[in-house]
């Protein structure tokens, strides 16, 4: 009986058969990403996506990588008995959304992991290079909590001037 997953027997001139078939992806979105930062030495976090390529059965040198543009190429083939071999091929398309340089690899226990950290925005990478230690990254404060600052700060300014023109006025 045939694996459901499977869908292609072709037998080559060498007399080897193989058995083509689809592996069991799934996607994990927006999960949370751990990175070592080399300059501080301390875990951060990013936001991305992990694919896991259900490959039981096949060792971790039996499996190939390549980029293709933005396209990552995952090939593999395992020998089933003397004649017969199992393979795949799978072709990802990488978002510009990730951060290429960054995408990562793991086989563990018959599953490929593919990390695809997502870039950061750039209102993030600019309260990083203030630090881990500057005022605004403490905070950890979101886009509300920055415009209710922003707001704050401008009503304090007003109220400044406005008391500063009064007093002005009282003088004369």
């Amino acid at each position: 009986m045939q694996h459901p997953m499977e869908n292609n027997d072709r037998c080559s001139t060498q007399n080897r058969c193989y058995i083509d078939f689809e592996p069991y992806c799934k996607w994990r979105r927006n999960e949370k990403i751990k990175r070592d930062n080399s300059r501080d030495g301390k875990i951060k976090q990013d936001l991305g996506d992990i694919l896991e390529i259900h490959l039981h059965g096949f060792k971790r040198k039996q499996l190939k990588a390549s980029v293709h543009g933005k396209t990552l190429k995952l090939t593999g083939e395992t020998e089933l008995d003397e004649n017969t071999w199992r393979r795949f091929s799978k072709e990802v398309d990488i978002s510009k959304d990730y951060q290429t340089d960054k995408i990562k690899a793991k086989f563990s226990r018959g599953v490929l992991s593919l990390t695809m950290p997502k870039k950061v925005p750039l209102l993030r990478q600019a309260l990083e290079q203030l630090g881990q230690e500057g005022f605004l990254w403490k905070m950890e404060m979101s886009m509300k909590k920055l415009v209710t600052i922003a707001l704050a700060v401008f009503l304090g300014m007003a109220v400044a001037y406005l008391v500063s023109s009064f007093s002005s006025r009282q003088r004369v």
